[in-house]
């Protein structure tokens, strides 16, 4: 398990034990022993052996300057935007439900960077009206987002009361919701995947069977670092 899912599973027990309404839990018991026995059944990466450059000499008695040949240079590895997370999902992946404003949104564990209790926010002067603040802990901060004006804005309060937030990856940005529901494993074939639509990016799919939503976790946090306000539909 990586360091990244491994604190948000801690980071999901510490806020459940202080919290008196009753939560599932036992989808991250077998979420965690399923992952830590994955983990170590892994084989270790073996290095690739470093190839020595061929070097070119140039041949004596010759008026013209030999060109050694140009070097090969190595392409630049993909981000993580860049891969499909969709495609590395096993058949059955673990995710975590949570609930913003009567809906049901799904993050995959492998996206989710931790959860937090909602506390004291700092206001940013001139940020966008979905931007609740910023929560310090830990000396980190998290920039926490009003999901339900940011998602749904027809669906939104006035004075919401959020008690969580749920980070994405390992972005600042943080989702504040209202309740969380479980940890519970998906099957893939449930899901009926979304082709990015302008008003919807951050949709990823729909689980019918579950009522609720998947989230374009990478999606999502490229909207907000781009200060896109969603509830603007592009012409």
């Amino acid at each position: 398990m990586s360091r990244v899912a491994q604190q948000a599973v801690s980071d999901y027990f510490d806020v459940l034990l202080s919290d008196p309404d009753p939560v599932q839990t036992a989808g991250l018991n077998a979420l965690l022993a399923r992952s830590q026995a994955h983990e170590a059944e892994a084989p270790e990466p073996t290095p690739e052996p470093v190839k020595a450059e061929p070097v070119m000499v140039a041949a004596p008695k010759v008026a013209e300057p030999v060109l050694a040949a140009a070097p090969q240079i190595a392409e630049a590895p993909k981000s993580s935007s860049d891969v499909d997370w969709q495609e590395s999902l096993e058949e059955r992946f673990q995710c975590l439900y949570f609930k913003v404003g009567g809906l049901t949104v799904a993050v995959p564990l492998q996206l989710l960077g931790g959860i937090k209790r909602v506390g004291q926010l700092s206001q940013l002067p001139g940020s966008a009206p979905w931007m609740m603040g910023v929560q310090t802990e830990n000396g980190a901060s998290l920039q926490v987002v009003d999901s339900a004006r940011w998602l749904m804005p027809e669906r939104a309060k006035t004075e919401p009361n959020y008690r969580y937030m749920v980070q994405l990856g390992g972005s600042p940005w943080a989702l504040a919701c209202d309740t969380l529901v479980n940890a519970e494993p998906l099957d893939k074939a449930q899901v009926q995947w979304r082709q990015p639509s302008a008003d919807k990016r951050y949709l990823a799919g729909i689980v019918r069977e579950r009522m609720c939503v998947v989230l374009d976790v990478p999606a999502t946090i490229s909207l907000l670092e781009a200060g896109k306000d969603i509830s603007v539909k592009e012409s």
